[in-house]
């Protein structure tokens, strides 16, 4: 398994419009587009890429990354700060036995119409990191092995 770069940070806040204007206004990044997902936020861009993504933190959402629930995730409760750094990686099947033999939790969300396999897991910190395989990547290459 590799890191091949940091993808972005996120942070959960309370006070949603204030926070994506301080991003905006004073640090002058702009907001773009973000699929779908059932959390209130933005992600916000340098460029074309979005390099930070706001989490509406509310009673109805206090749980969970990427807006899904993850039964088997350890994460911290109703907070603001910090939430997760993404990472793009390769090498699924590998980081997937190593947390199996480290007997970490972990959880796995699938988002097809960005090409992503996601792995969530915290730092012994409690930081959650989430690492973003490309699925057609990932098929590619497991692919190759079985042809191997």
């Amino acid at each position: 398994m590799a890191i091949e770069k940091i993808e972005h940070c996120a942070i959960r806040t309370t006070e949603l419009a204030a926070t994506r204007d301080f991003y905006t206004e004073i640090l002058g990044l702009m907001v773009g587009p973000r699929p779908e997902l059932p959390v209130a936020g933005y992600w916000l861009y340098a460029g074309d890429q979005p390099i930070i993504h706001l989490i509406e933190v509310n009673e109805t959402y206090n749980h969970d990354l990427s807006g899904t629930l993850l039964e088997n995730q350890q994460t911290p409760g109703y907070r603001d700060g910090l939430d997760h750094i993404a990472f793009r990686a390769t090498g699924l099947t590998e980081l997937l036995a190593r947390l199996r033999a480290a007997r970490l939790e972990f959880g796995e969300n699938i988002i097809a119409e960005m090409d992503f396999h996601q792995v969530f897991v915290a730092d012994p910190n409690g930081v959650m990191a989430e690492l973003n395989f490309l699925i057609s990547a990932e098929s590619k290459a497991i692919n190759q092995q079985i042809e191997n």
